[in-house]
């Protein structure tokens, strides 16, 4: 399949130096001719039975007529990963980006892997994604991208535009607190690189820069040198970082506005870069009861506000995003089927089994108990990923002596806290199960010793 040169608008969208610097580095480096082809790259926001539980609250038969959007497509990670999923059925992936250079290497690797074909390769701006005629997509990935454009508001509306109607997207932004250290850094470069027009120089100068830096320098607090060397070894990964020409970042609530202002509504967030939902609740910080209880009270957002701040270190926002009235699959749903989203997921309710309780280490350094009550253990080891909810509580209540609707309500909560760590998610029992690939990412919430 050629790649499609929609060749309108991309200068208006993007400075010169934002598309310089994708066609010399494309991102993230990934090099064709050293990947096993039997390896497929995980996308961790494009796990289909994620989309499913988020996006489409379960009820997504993904393989009749599903329509994909990878804006912003880089190297290929994502469209190659939701291609892999969706091998043989008739479902589309479209791959839309501003750098040839990073779509010709995803061509490559896609067809390392035969899937070239089934990718629709465009190279252009997500903002001219309406007038290519491509028509409506029932999900819409955009991770990375739209803090990159002169007017995020306005791509996320041209995204919004080609939403189907009970679609979902997959968004990933900049944090603001997270990347202080980054700002100073970009900050630095800026100054030294204000006479070097020349991309190449303006890296040796960073490379340089970075191995001068102050022991005290707000990157290197939590970082050793060996990590910074290990940051100038990934020249694109820098390049990125720390000399890009256009970036913003938002907290909570911008991040609410800013989805908000394009039509659509927050439905969760979700793991990427480390950081996993259930840090944005303000408990998993506070020891203190009757501050935990004040909190309590406040709204669903607030809530992520003040988590947000006191982790102190989130660099990235990643959520689904849908229509206003979207809700996620519920551990409520008698007709919902559980499954094990990923391999740390099946080994905590297997470590469960013997223990009761295992502990996990977050992004926030810190390392949370995880003891779910008797009837949620009791859920746990009967999930296969084909019974639904309504047997699971009757055998779990066989097993308790106990009455089916109360196993129920008082398992939802330790399930949906499963769910927040990536490790459980739920499919409407009239939908096929999701492909099985196995998702051995280590990103989620990390098991920690005992």
């Amino acid at each position: 399949m050629s790649i499609v040169n929609c060749g309108v608008r991309m200068a208006e969208n993007y400075l010169p130096q934002v598309r310089e610097l994708y066609e010399t580095f494309p991102f993230p480096a990934r090099d064709p001719a050293t990947e096993n082809p039997s390896a497929v790259p995980v996308s961790p926001t494009d796990i289909l039975g994620k989309i499913n539980h988020h996006g489409f609250g379960g009820r997504r038969d993904f393989t009749k007529g599903f329509r994909a959007l990878v804006a912003g497509g880089g190297t290929g990670d994502a469209a190659i990963f939701l291609a892999a999923q969706l091998r043989g059925t008739d479902a589309e992936v479209v791959c839309l980006d501003l750098s040839e250079a990073s779509l010709a290497i995803a061509r490559q690797r896609a067809a390392l892997r035969k899937l070239e074909q089934r990718i629709r390769w465009i190279h252009g701006s997500i903002l001219d994604v309406a007038r290519l005629g491509l028509g409506r997509f029932d999900y819409i990935s955009c991770l990375g991208v739209l803090h990159h454009l002169a007017d995020p508001d306005e791509g996320l509306r041209a995204l919004a535009d080609v939403l189907g109607e009970g679609g979902a997207m997959g968004l990933m932004v900049y944090g603001r607190y997270g990347r202080l250290d980054i700002y100073a850094m970009q900050d630095l470069m800026r100054l030294i690189n204000r006479d070097e027009p020349d991309l190449p120089a303006q890296v040796a100068n960073l490379k340089a820069a970075l191995r001068g830096l102050s022991p005290a320098h707000l990157l290197l607090r939590g970082r050793g040198r060996e990590q910074i060397e290990a940051l100038i070894a990934n020249e694109s990964n820098i390049v990125d970082t720390f000399l890009h020409a256009q970036d913003r970042a938002y907290t909570v609530p911008e991040l609410y506005r800013f989805v908000e202002g394009a039509g659509l509504s927050v439905v969760n967030f979700t793991n990427f870069g480390h950081v996993v939902r259930l840090e944005y609740e303000p408990d998993i910080y506070l020891a203190d009861a009757a501050l935990k209880a004040r909190l309590a009270a406040r709204s669903l957002r607030e809530r992520q506000a003040i988590a947000e701040l006191l982790h102190g270190h989130m660099f990235l926002h990643t959520l689904y995003a849908a229509r206003p009235g979207c809700r996620a699959a519920s551990f409520r749903d008698p007709d919902m089927v559980p499954f094990f989203l990923t391999v740390p997921g099946a080994e905590a309710a297997e470590r469960l089994r013997g223990r009761g309780a295992v502990k996990v280490r977050l992004s926030s350094r810190i390392v949370l108990a995880v003891a779910p009550s008797p009837p949620a253990l009791a859920c746990l080891a009967l999930v296969d990923g084909a019974r639904p909810l309504a047997e699971i509580w009757r055998e779990a209540a066989a097993v308790l002596g106990e009455d089916a609707d109360r196993v129920a309500a008082a398992a939802a909560a330790d399930l949906e806290r499963f769910n927040a760590f990536n490790w459980l998610c739920l499919r409407h029992r009239s939908c096929p199960p999701p492909p099985s690939l196995a998702y051995g990412y280590r990103r989620d919430a990390v098991l920690a010793a005992d």
